[in-house]
Protein backbone atom coordinates (compact mmCIF):
# COMPACT_ATOMS: atom_id res chain seq x y z
CA UNK A 1 0.00 0.00 0.00
CA UNK A 2 1.32 3.26 -0.85
CA UNK A 3 2.81 5.57 1.66
CA UNK A 4 0.76 8.87 1.41
CA UNK A 5 -0.32 11.37 3.60
CA UNK A 6 -3.97 9.84 3.39
CA UNK A 7 -1.98 6.10 4.97
CA UNK A 8 -2.86 7.48 8.64
CA UNK A 9 -6.58 6.43 7.98
CA UNK A 10 -5.14 2.87 8.08
CA UNK A 11 -4.96 3.69 12.08
CA UNK A 12 -9.06 3.32 12.77
CA UNK A 13 -9.00 0.02 11.30
CA UNK A 14 -9.60 -2.37 14.66
CA UNK A 15 -7.76 -5.40 14.86
CA UNK A 16 -10.27 -8.37 15.71
CA UNK A 17 -8.37 -11.61 16.09
CA UNK A 18 -10.16 -14.50 16.99
CA UNK A 19 -9.30 -16.36 20.84
CA UNK A 20 -6.79 -18.72 19.76
CA UNK A 21 -6.89 -22.45 20.45
CA UNK A 22 -10.34 -22.71 20.27
CA UNK A 23 -12.68 -24.03 18.41
CA UNK A 24 -14.53 -22.13 15.57
CA UNK A 25 -17.76 -22.57 14.30
CA UNK A 26 -19.66 -20.47 11.51
CA UNK A 27 -23.24 -20.38 10.55
CA UNK A 28 -24.59 -19.08 7.95
CA UNK A 29 -28.48 -18.48 7.76
CA UNK A 30 -31.00 -17.42 4.68
CA UNK A 31 -32.02 -13.93 5.29
CA UNK A 32 -35.99 -14.17 4.82
CA UNK A 33 -35.81 -16.99 3.48
CA UNK A 34 -39.98 -17.70 4.18
CA UNK A 35 -40.64 -14.91 1.85
CA UNK A 36 -37.72 -16.13 -0.54
CA UNK A 37 -39.26 -19.82 -0.58
CA UNK A 38 -43.01 -18.71 -1.61
CA UNK A 39 -41.38 -16.47 -3.99
CA UNK A 40 -40.13 -19.52 -5.38
CA UNK A 41 -42.73 -21.91 -4.75
CA UNK A 42 -40.71 -24.14 -2.72
CA UNK A 43 -42.34 -27.17 -1.98
CA UNK A 44 -43.86 -27.63 1.36
CA UNK A 45 -42.80 -29.27 3.74
CA UNK A 46 -39.62 -30.08 2.67
CA UNK A 47 -38.13 -28.65 -1.19
CA UNK A 48 -35.49 -31.81 -1.92
CA UNK A 49 -33.95 -29.57 -4.79
CA UNK A 50 -33.41 -26.32 -2.37
CA UNK A 51 -31.64 -28.94 0.32
CA UNK A 52 -29.31 -30.32 -2.36
CA UNK A 53 -28.89 -27.00 -3.28
CA UNK A 54 -27.67 -26.18 0.24
CA UNK A 55 -26.09 -29.41 0.16
CA UNK A 56 -24.00 -28.07 -2.72
CA UNK A 57 -23.10 -24.61 -1.81
CA UNK A 58 -21.46 -26.36 1.45
CA UNK A 59 -19.26 -28.64 -0.09
CA UNK A 60 -18.28 -25.66 -2.40
CA UNK A 61 -17.20 -23.76 0.94
CA UNK A 62 -15.64 -26.81 2.54
CA UNK A 63 -13.49 -27.79 -0.83
CA UNK A 64 -12.31 -24.30 -0.96
CA UNK A 65 -11.29 -23.88 3.18
CA UNK A 66 -9.45 -26.96 4.05
CA UNK A 67 -10.04 -26.08 7.58
CA UNK A 68 -12.74 -26.73 7.74
CA UNK A 69 -13.60 -30.45 9.05
CA UNK A 70 -17.28 -30.93 9.55
CA UNK A 71 -20.97 -29.17 8.49
CA UNK A 72 -24.29 -29.55 9.75
CA UNK A 73 -27.25 -28.24 7.36
CA UNK A 74 -30.69 -28.02 7.92
CA UNK A 75 -33.36 -25.82 6.12
CA UNK A 76 -32.26 -22.66 4.97
CA UNK A 77 -29.07 -22.96 7.34
CA UNK A 78 -25.54 -24.73 7.77
CA UNK A 79 -22.72 -24.96 10.52
CA UNK A 80 -19.19 -25.60 9.85
CA UNK A 81 -16.64 -26.62 12.36
CA UNK A 82 -12.87 -25.65 11.61
CA UNK A 83 -10.00 -27.13 13.04
CA UNK A 84 -9.01 -26.06 16.64
CA UNK A 85 -4.98 -24.92 15.31
CA UNK A 86 -6.68 -23.54 12.28
CA UNK A 87 -4.95 -19.90 11.55
CA UNK A 88 -7.18 -19.22 8.25
CA UNK A 89 -6.57 -15.65 7.61
CA UNK A 90 -4.90 -15.40 10.57
CA UNK A 91 -7.89 -15.73 12.68
CA UNK A 92 -9.19 -12.48 11.73
CA UNK A 93 -13.03 -12.61 12.01
CA UNK A 94 -14.17 -10.08 9.79
CA UNK A 95 -12.03 -11.92 7.11
CA UNK A 96 -13.63 -15.30 8.18
CA UNK A 97 -17.06 -14.40 8.44
CA UNK A 98 -17.09 -12.21 5.08
CA UNK A 99 -15.46 -15.02 3.09
CA UNK A 100 -16.83 -17.46 4.29
CA UNK A 101 -20.27 -15.96 3.49
CA UNK A 102 -19.92 -14.69 0.45
CA UNK A 103 -18.52 -18.17 -0.38
CA UNK A 104 -21.56 -20.13 0.36
CA UNK A 105 -23.57 -17.44 -0.73
CA UNK A 106 -21.81 -16.81 -4.36
CA UNK A 107 -22.02 -21.00 -4.68
CA UNK A 108 -25.63 -20.60 -3.70
CA UNK A 109 -26.55 -18.28 -6.65
CA UNK A 110 -24.08 -20.07 -8.87
CA UNK A 111 -25.72 -23.26 -9.08
CA UNK A 112 -29.58 -22.29 -8.62
CA UNK A 113 -30.21 -22.83 -12.48
CA UNK A 114 -29.19 -26.83 -12.23
CA UNK A 115 -31.65 -27.28 -9.08
CA UNK A 116 -34.63 -25.14 -10.42
CA UNK A 117 -34.19 -25.09 -14.39
CA UNK A 118 -37.47 -24.05 -14.73
CA UNK A 119 -37.62 -21.28 -11.92
CA UNK A 120 -35.59 -18.42 -12.66
CA UNK A 121 -34.26 -16.51 -9.89
CA UNK A 122 -36.72 -13.77 -8.83
CA UNK A 123 -34.16 -11.45 -6.62
CA UNK A 124 -30.91 -12.20 -5.03
CA UNK A 125 -30.78 -14.20 -2.05
CA UNK A 126 -28.78 -13.46 0.98
CA UNK A 127 -27.31 -15.15 4.34
CA UNK A 128 -26.09 -13.77 6.92
CA UNK A 129 -23.17 -15.43 8.73
CA UNK A 130 -22.09 -15.57 12.51
CA UNK A 131 -18.99 -17.01 14.24
CA UNK A 132 -18.91 -18.78 17.91
CA UNK A 133 -15.49 -20.12 19.80
CA UNK A 134 -15.88 -22.71 21.97
CA UNK A 135 -13.25 -23.91 24.19
CA UNK A 136 -13.19 -28.01 24.52
CA UNK A 137 -14.52 -31.15 22.43
CA UNK A 138 -18.00 -30.83 24.90
CA UNK A 139 -19.03 -27.71 23.84
CA UNK A 140 -18.54 -28.49 20.44
CA UNK A 141 -20.52 -31.96 20.25
CA UNK A 142 -23.51 -30.06 22.51
CA UNK A 143 -23.75 -27.35 19.96
CA UNK A 144 -24.40 -29.74 16.77
CA UNK A 145 -26.27 -31.66 19.05
CA UNK A 146 -28.58 -28.80 19.61
CA UNK A 147 -28.75 -28.02 15.76
CA UNK A 148 -29.96 -31.58 15.34
CA UNK A 149 -32.52 -31.33 17.47
CA UNK A 150 -34.14 -28.73 16.45
CA UNK A 151 -33.79 -29.92 12.80
CA UNK A 152 -35.99 -32.79 14.37
CA UNK A 153 -38.52 -30.24 16.51
CA UNK A 154 -39.17 -27.92 12.96
CA UNK A 155 -39.38 -30.93 10.91
CA UNK A 156 -41.86 -32.81 13.41
CA UNK A 157 -43.95 -29.53 13.62
CA UNK A 158 -43.77 -28.79 9.68
CA UNK A 159 -44.44 -31.91 8.20
CA UNK A 160 -47.58 -31.98 10.79
CA UNK A 161 -48.63 -28.73 9.95
CA UNK A 162 -48.47 -29.16 6.29
CA UNK A 163 -50.70 -32.31 6.24
CA UNK A 164 -53.39 -30.66 8.17
CA UNK A 165 -53.41 -27.77 5.24
CA UNK A 166 -52.57 -29.74 2.21
CA UNK A 167 -54.66 -32.88 3.33
CA UNK A 168 -56.51 -32.00 6.27
CA UNK A 169 -58.50 -29.03 4.35
CA UNK A 170 -57.53 -26.62 7.55
CA UNK A 171 -56.57 -23.18 6.96
CA UNK A 172 -53.13 -22.33 8.16
CA UNK A 173 -54.54 -20.23 10.77
CA UNK A 174 -56.79 -23.41 12.15
CA UNK A 175 -53.54 -25.79 11.66
CA UNK A 176 -51.11 -23.40 14.26
CA UNK A 177 -53.99 -23.61 16.43
CA UNK A 178 -54.70 -27.82 16.17
CA UNK A 179 -50.57 -28.16 16.93
CA UNK A 180 -50.71 -25.34 19.58
CA UNK A 181 -49.63 -27.10 23.12
CA UNK A 182 -49.02 -30.23 21.65
CA UNK A 183 -45.92 -32.11 21.87
CA UNK A 184 -43.77 -35.29 19.86
CA UNK A 185 -46.06 -37.71 20.59
CA UNK A 186 -49.55 -35.90 19.70
CA UNK A 187 -48.13 -34.73 16.31
CA UNK A 188 -46.71 -37.91 15.44
CA UNK A 189 -50.08 -39.87 16.72
CA UNK A 190 -51.76 -36.79 14.61
CA UNK A 191 -49.81 -37.92 11.63
CA UNK A 192 -50.42 -41.50 11.56
CA UNK A 193 -54.11 -41.97 12.77
CA UNK A 194 -55.06 -39.18 10.46
CA UNK A 195 -53.31 -39.34 7.95
CA UNK A 196 -51.61 -42.74 7.83
CA UNK A 197 -47.50 -41.25 8.45
CA UNK A 198 -45.16 -42.75 9.77
CA UNK A 199 -42.93 -39.96 10.88
CA UNK A 200 -39.95 -42.58 11.61
CA UNK A 201 -40.30 -43.85 7.92
CA UNK A 202 -40.24 -39.87 6.04
CA UNK A 203 -37.13 -39.38 4.70
CA UNK A 204 -33.20 -39.00 6.86
CA UNK A 205 -32.73 -36.27 5.08
CA UNK A 206 -35.61 -34.01 6.60
CA UNK A 207 -35.61 -35.84 9.84
CA UNK A 208 -31.63 -35.66 10.49
CA UNK A 209 -30.43 -33.02 8.47
CA UNK A 210 -27.34 -33.59 6.04
CA UNK A 211 -23.91 -33.78 7.47
CA UNK A 212 -20.67 -33.32 5.55
CA UNK A 213 -17.40 -35.13 6.82
CA UNK A 214 -13.53 -34.25 5.72
CA UNK A 215 -12.16 -37.76 5.73
CA UNK A 216 -8.65 -38.22 4.60
CA UNK A 217 -7.39 -40.35 1.77
CA UNK A 218 -4.12 -42.68 0.90
CA UNK A 219 -2.18 -40.32 -1.32
CA UNK A 220 -3.10 -40.14 -4.86
CA UNK A 221 -6.44 -41.63 -4.53
CA UNK A 222 -8.99 -39.25 -6.63
CA UNK A 223 -12.07 -38.09 -4.55
CA UNK A 224 -15.02 -40.13 -5.80
CA UNK A 225 -17.45 -37.13 -5.70
CA UNK A 226 -15.14 -35.39 -8.04
CA UNK A 227 -12.35 -36.86 -10.54
CA UNK A 228 -14.81 -40.11 -10.80
CA UNK A 229 -17.67 -38.88 -12.27
CA UNK A 230 -16.04 -36.50 -14.54
CA UNK A 231 -14.68 -39.42 -16.26
CA UNK A 232 -17.17 -41.53 -16.15
CA UNK A 233 -19.03 -38.90 -18.35
CA UNK A 234 -16.28 -39.29 -20.67
CA UNK A 235 -16.63 -43.00 -21.13
CA UNK A 236 -14.17 -44.20 -18.75
CA UNK A 237 -14.22 -47.90 -17.41
CA UNK A 238 -12.42 -48.26 -13.97
CA UNK A 239 -11.52 -50.99 -12.06
CA UNK A 240 -11.20 -50.63 -8.25
CA UNK A 241 -8.16 -51.13 -5.95
CA UNK A 242 -7.98 -52.04 -2.89
CA UNK A 243 -8.90 -48.78 -1.11
CA UNK A 244 -12.34 -49.09 -1.17
CA UNK A 245 -12.69 -45.00 -2.28
CA UNK A 246 -10.03 -45.37 -4.45
CA UNK A 247 -10.70 -44.98 -8.59
CA UNK A 248 -7.71 -46.67 -10.17
CA UNK A 249 -6.76 -46.59 -14.08
CA UNK A 250 -3.85 -47.78 -15.49
CA UNK A 251 -2.28 -47.90 -19.13
CA UNK A 252 -0.74 -50.44 -21.05
CA UNK A 253 2.25 -49.18 -23.57
CA UNK A 254 1.25 -49.43 -27.06
CA UNK A 255 1.18 -46.89 -30.09
CA UNK A 256 -0.34 -46.99 -33.67
CA UNK A 257 -1.53 -44.85 -36.02
CA UNK A 258 -4.78 -44.73 -38.08
CA UNK A 259 -4.68 -45.13 -41.95
CA UNK A 260 -6.40 -41.89 -42.55
CA UNK A 261 -4.51 -39.36 -40.02
CA UNK A 262 -1.74 -39.28 -37.49
CA UNK A 263 -4.19 -40.11 -35.15
CA UNK A 264 -1.90 -41.99 -32.35
CA UNK A 265 -3.33 -44.35 -29.27
CA UNK A 266 -1.13 -44.01 -26.21
CA UNK A 267 -2.25 -46.70 -23.96
CA UNK A 268 -5.06 -48.54 -22.99
CA UNK A 269 -6.88 -49.42 -20.31
CA UNK A 270 -5.71 -53.00 -18.18
CA UNK A 271 -7.20 -54.65 -15.22
CA UNK A 272 -4.29 -54.49 -13.34
CA UNK A 273 -5.04 -51.50 -10.57
CA UNK A 274 -2.08 -49.26 -9.60
CA UNK A 275 -0.89 -47.58 -6.40
CA UNK A 276 -0.72 -44.29 -8.63
CA UNK A 277 -3.95 -43.34 -10.37
CA UNK A 278 -1.98 -41.65 -13.72
CA UNK A 279 -5.20 -41.19 -15.87
CA UNK A 280 -7.54 -40.01 -12.96
CA UNK A 281 -4.66 -37.53 -12.36
CA UNK A 282 -4.56 -36.37 -15.75
CA UNK A 283 -8.17 -34.75 -15.67
CA UNK A 284 -6.56 -31.95 -13.31
CA UNK A 285 -3.87 -31.26 -16.13
CA UNK A 286 -4.29 -28.15 -17.36
CA UNK A 287 -6.09 -27.51 -20.78
CA UNK A 288 -3.70 -28.22 -23.87
CA UNK A 289 -6.14 -28.59 -26.82
CA UNK A 290 -6.63 -24.98 -26.91
CA UNK A 291 -10.51 -24.85 -26.97
CA UNK A 292 -11.17 -25.71 -23.54
CA UNK A 293 -11.06 -29.69 -23.53
CA UNK A 294 -8.28 -31.35 -21.97
CA UNK A 295 -5.80 -33.84 -23.05
CA UNK A 296 -6.08 -37.35 -22.15
CA UNK A 297 -4.09 -41.14 -23.62
CA UNK A 298 -7.06 -43.01 -25.59
CA UNK A 299 -8.50 -46.00 -23.39
CA UNK A 300 -9.00 -49.02 -24.15
CA UNK A 301 -10.15 -52.71 -22.66
CA UNK A 302 -8.34 -54.93 -25.30
CA UNK A 303 -4.58 -55.26 -24.32
CA UNK A 304 -2.79 -58.30 -22.75
CA UNK A 305 0.54 -56.74 -22.16
CA UNK A 306 2.11 -55.91 -19.13
CA UNK A 307 1.17 -52.87 -17.89
CA UNK A 308 2.51 -49.39 -17.14
CA UNK A 309 1.66 -46.22 -15.49
CA UNK A 310 1.81 -42.53 -17.34
CA UNK A 311 2.03 -39.61 -14.86
CA UNK A 312 -0.61 -36.50 -15.13
CA UNK A 313 1.90 -34.80 -17.18
CA UNK A 314 2.35 -37.10 -20.28
CA UNK A 315 -0.15 -35.66 -22.26
CA UNK A 316 1.51 -32.22 -21.78
CA UNK A 317 4.88 -34.01 -22.14
CA UNK A 318 3.57 -35.23 -25.29
CA UNK A 319 2.92 -31.79 -26.25
CA UNK A 320 6.09 -30.91 -25.61
CA UNK A 321 8.13 -33.49 -28.06
CA UNK A 322 6.19 -33.46 -30.96
CA UNK A 323 6.94 -29.17 -31.61
CA UNK A 324 5.08 -26.25 -31.46
CA UNK A 325 3.20 -27.09 -35.24
CA UNK A 326 1.59 -30.46 -33.10
CA UNK A 327 -2.29 -29.44 -32.60
CA UNK A 328 -3.77 -31.97 -29.79
CA UNK A 329 -7.75 -32.58 -29.74
CA UNK A 330 -9.31 -34.49 -27.11
CA UNK A 331 -12.51 -36.78 -28.22
CA UNK A 332 -14.86 -39.27 -26.29
CA UNK A 333 -16.87 -41.91 -27.84
CA UNK A 334 -18.64 -45.14 -25.35
CA UNK A 335 -15.78 -46.53 -23.74
CA UNK A 336 -12.70 -44.25 -25.43
CA UNK A 337 -11.05 -41.62 -24.80
CA UNK A 338 -9.00 -40.32 -28.07
CA UNK A 339 -6.15 -37.95 -28.54
CA UNK A 340 -6.28 -36.43 -32.14
CA UNK A 341 -2.35 -35.88 -33.40
CA UNK A 342 -2.63 -33.14 -35.58
CA UNK A 343 1.10 -32.63 -36.70
CA UNK A 344 3.57 -32.37 -40.19
CA UNK A 345 6.08 -34.40 -38.57
CA UNK A 346 6.91 -37.82 -40.78
CA UNK A 347 4.66 -40.91 -39.58
CA UNK A 348 7.87 -42.87 -38.63
CA UNK A 349 9.29 -39.54 -36.41
CA UNK A 350 5.59 -39.17 -34.95
CA UNK A 351 5.92 -42.97 -34.22
CA UNK A 352 9.21 -43.20 -32.60
CA UNK A 353 8.11 -39.97 -30.52
CA UNK A 354 4.81 -41.41 -28.91
CA UNK A 355 6.76 -44.36 -28.31
CA UNK A 356 8.93 -43.28 -26.04
CA UNK A 357 6.72 -41.60 -24.20
CA UNK A 358 3.78 -44.28 -23.62
CA UNK A 359 7.07 -46.18 -22.71
CA UNK A 360 8.55 -43.86 -19.73
CA UNK A 361 7.86 -44.32 -16.61
CA UNK A 362 7.99 -41.12 -14.74
CA UNK A 363 7.76 -40.78 -11.73
CA UNK A 364 4.29 -39.41 -9.90
CA UNK A 365 6.08 -36.89 -7.79
CA UNK A 366 6.05 -34.90 -11.53
CA UNK A 367 2.99 -32.78 -11.61
CA UNK A 368 0.97 -31.54 -14.46
CA UNK A 369 1.83 -28.13 -13.85
CA UNK A 370 5.49 -28.55 -13.89
CA UNK A 371 5.32 -30.89 -17.46
CA UNK A 372 2.96 -28.24 -19.12
CA UNK A 373 5.68 -25.42 -18.49
CA UNK A 374 8.53 -27.72 -20.60
CA UNK A 375 9.29 -26.05 -24.03
CA UNK A 376 7.25 -26.90 -26.82
CA UNK A 377 9.90 -26.20 -29.38
CA UNK A 378 12.68 -28.81 -28.37
CA UNK A 379 11.55 -32.13 -30.10
CA UNK A 380 14.28 -33.96 -28.11
CA UNK A 381 12.49 -32.75 -25.18
CA UNK A 382 14.25 -35.45 -22.45
CA UNK A 383 11.59 -37.04 -20.73
CA UNK A 384 13.22 -37.94 -17.60
CA UNK A 385 14.36 -34.70 -15.53
CA UNK A 386 17.87 -34.86 -14.15
CA UNK A 387 17.63 -35.41 -10.62
CA UNK A 388 17.53 -31.44 -8.49
CA UNK A 389 20.70 -31.24 -6.99
CA UNK A 390 20.77 -29.02 -3.29
CA UNK A 391 22.10 -25.46 -3.50
CA UNK A 392 25.22 -25.04 -1.72
CA UNK A 393 24.85 -22.29 1.03
CA UNK A 394 27.70 -20.47 2.13
CA UNK A 395 28.45 -19.64 5.68
CA UNK A 396 27.06 -16.56 6.14
CA UNK A 397 24.27 -17.26 2.96
CA UNK A 398 20.92 -17.96 4.63
CA UNK A 399 18.81 -20.31 3.38
CA UNK A 400 15.08 -20.06 1.66
CA UNK A 401 12.46 -21.26 4.40
CA UNK A 402 11.29 -24.51 3.82
CA UNK A 403 7.77 -24.89 2.09
CA UNK A 404 5.01 -25.98 3.77
CA UNK A 405 4.50 -30.08 2.82
CA UNK A 406 1.40 -31.11 0.58
CA UNK A 407 -1.86 -31.53 2.60
CA UNK A 408 -2.82 -35.30 2.62
CA UNK A 409 -5.77 -35.79 0.00
CA UNK A 410 -9.18 -35.84 1.53
CA UNK A 411 -12.56 -36.33 0.38
CA UNK A 412 -16.07 -34.56 1.93
CA UNK A 413 -18.87 -37.43 2.58
CA UNK A 414 -22.11 -36.26 2.79
CA UNK A 415 -24.26 -38.58 5.03
CA UNK A 416 -28.04 -38.09 7.13
CA UNK A 417 -26.84 -39.74 10.38
CA UNK A 418 -27.11 -38.91 14.18
CA UNK A 419 -24.50 -36.76 15.31
CA UNK A 420 -26.82 -35.78 18.71
CA UNK A 421 -24.78 -38.98 20.22
CA UNK A 422 -21.55 -40.06 21.07
CA UNK A 423 -21.04 -42.68 18.54
CA UNK A 424 -20.57 -40.43 16.00
CA UNK A 425 -17.64 -38.84 17.50
CA UNK A 426 -16.33 -41.70 18.62
CA UNK A 427 -16.25 -43.02 15.49
CA UNK A 428 -14.48 -40.12 14.06
CA UNK A 429 -12.65 -38.72 16.53
CA UNK A 430 -10.07 -37.28 14.25
CA UNK A 431 -12.62 -34.48 13.38
CA UNK A 432 -11.79 -33.30 16.79
CA UNK A 433 -7.88 -33.71 16.70
CA UNK A 434 -5.25 -31.21 15.18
Amino acid sequence: MANTKYAYVRNFELPDPLLPNTFLVFRVDGHSFHRFSDAHNFTKPNDIRALQLMDHAARDTMEAHPDIVLAFGESDEYSFLLKKSTTIYSRRQSKILSTLTSQFTSSYVYHWSGYFPDKPLQYPPSFDGRIVLYPTEKEVKDYFAWRQADTHINNLYNTTFWALVQEGNQTTTEAHATLRGTFSKDKNEILFSRFNINYSTIDARFRKGSVLVREALDEYVVPQYQESQELEERGLKRSQASHPLSEVFTLHPLAEETESTNETILGRLGDTPSTFSAVTSAATASDSTGDGRRSYPRVSSEISTPPIVLPAGAPQLLSGALGSSTNIDARADANDLIINVSTNLDPAELKTITDSVSSTTIPPSLSSANSAQQPRSNPQLPLNPAPKTQPTVKPNQRSKPKSKSKQKPTRIELLHCDIIHDEFWTARSDLLSD
